[in-house]
C-alpha cells in the first residue's frame, strides 16, 4: 500500500482505521456501526481504488443521503485529507498523513474499482425440488413462504456475520470475510442449519465452502461485487451434493479450515463439473433432519 493510501477517519477525536472496503451504517454487519437515526442499515462506503491509490465516498442509495464537504453526495467522489462528510448528525473527517495535493473531487467512472483479493465463507442454501414446490403452490404463495425461510435463515447468519450477498429465487448466496468471524462461529452456523426445521416446511441444503474471491465495488451503484473460482466452484458443488442426503455439505477446504471437528464426517467423494477429480463431501451427522448415504 502506497504512502498516499494510508488513511482513516477522525470521529468525535478517535481515531478509525480504514479497510477497503469499509461500510457505515446501522448494521451490525458494517464495519463501522452507527446509532444514528438517520442513517441508512447500509448508508455509505469508503474503498480504495489500488490502481490509483485513492480513496472513494460512495452513498449506498441511502434514504437521508451522504454530505461530502457540506453538499450532498451523488454517486462516488475521491476523498482528499481533511475532506468532511455526514451522515445524519455524525461527521467524519478524512485524514491522510501524506496529504494530497489534489484539492478538486473526482467523478469516476462507473467501472469496478478497489479489486483486492479476501479469503471468505461462502455459505450457499437452496430449496430442494423448488421447480415442483412452486408448481404445486398457488401463484404468490411460493414466493411467500420462500421468503419467510429465508428470514428464519437470518438469524443464525447475522450471529455468523455473514451477510446475504445474492437472492437466487430459490435460495441465497451468503458470504462472510475470514477476519469478520472465527471457525466457531461458521461451525456453530452449520449446526444451526442443520437443526433448522423451518416451520415453512420447505426442505434445503446448505453448501459451505471457504476460499479466496476478489472484491470491487461498482461505482455507479455502490454495490460491492464479489467474483472468482471459489464462486464458481460452491454454484458448481450445488448439484454435485444432491448426490447426498444431507441438510449442511462441507466443502474439504471449509472442513480443513474449520479444524476438521469430529461432528463432521466425510460422506464421500463426487465429480464436481468443471473441476478435475473426486471432490470431497462432509456433513454434520447426529442430527434432526441429517442423513447421509453410505
Amino acid at each position: 500500500m502506497t504512502k498516499e493510501s494510508q488513511a482513516y477517519l477522525e470521529y468525535h477525536g478517535r481515531r478509525v482505521e480504514l479497510e477497503s472496503p469499509f461500510k457505515l451504517g446501522r448494521s451490525k454487519n458494517c464495519a463501522f456501526l452507527l446509532d444514528e437515526p438517520q442513517a441508512s442499515r447500509e448508508h455509505a462506503m469508503i474503498v480504495l481504488d489500488t490502481q490509483a491509490g485513492h480513496w472513494l465516498l460512495t452513498d449506498l442509495a441511502s434514504t437521508n443521503g451522504t454530505y461530502h464537504n457540506g453538499r450532498r453526495l451523488i454517486g462516488t467522489e475521491r476523498l482528499k485529507a481533511n475532506d468532511t462528510f455526514s451522515i445524519g448528525a455524525q461527521e467524519f473527517i478524512f485524514r491522510m498523513p501524506s496529504g494530497n495535493a489534489s484539492s478538486r473531487p473526482t467523478m469516476t467512472a462507473p467501472t469496478l474499482v478497489a479489486i483486492e483479493r479476501h479469503a471468505y465463507w461462502l455459505i450457499l442454501a437452496d430449496i430442494k425440488n423448488s421447480t415442483r414446490f412452486s408448481q404445486e403452490l398457488p401463484p404468490g404463495e411460493a414466493s411467500l413462504k420462500i421468503r419467510q425461510w429465508i428470514d428464519e435463515c437470518r438469524p443464525p447468519l447475522d450471529r455468523a456475520h455473514c451477510d446475504i450477498n445474492e437472492y437466487l429465487g430459490d435460495g441465497f448466496l451468503a458470504v462472510c470475510r475470514e477476519h469478520r468471524t472465527t471457525p466457531e462461529a461458521v461451525a456453530t452456523l452449520v449446526k444451526e442449519f442443520a437443526e433448522l426445521n423451518s416451520a415453512t416446511g420447505l426442505n434445503f441444503r446448505v453448501v459451505v465452502h471457504f476460499g479466496e474471491l476478489q472484491s470491487g465495488v461498482a461505482v455507479s451503484s455502490g454495490v460491492e461485487k464479489l467474483s472468482g473460482v471459489a464462486m464458481n466452484y460452491v454454484f458448481k458443488c450445488e448439484k454435485a451434493v444432491s448426490k447426498f442426503n444431507a441438510r449442511t455439505n462441507l466443502t474439504e477446504a471449509a472442513f480443513k479450515k474449520l479444524g476438521a471437528p469430529a461432528a463432521l464426517s466425510k460422506m464421500g467423494e463426487v465429480p464436481v463439473s468443471g473441476f478435475d477429480g473426486g471432490h470431497a463431501f462432509y456433513g454434520w451427522t447426529g442430527l434432526a433432519g441429517v442423513q447421509t448415504k453410505p
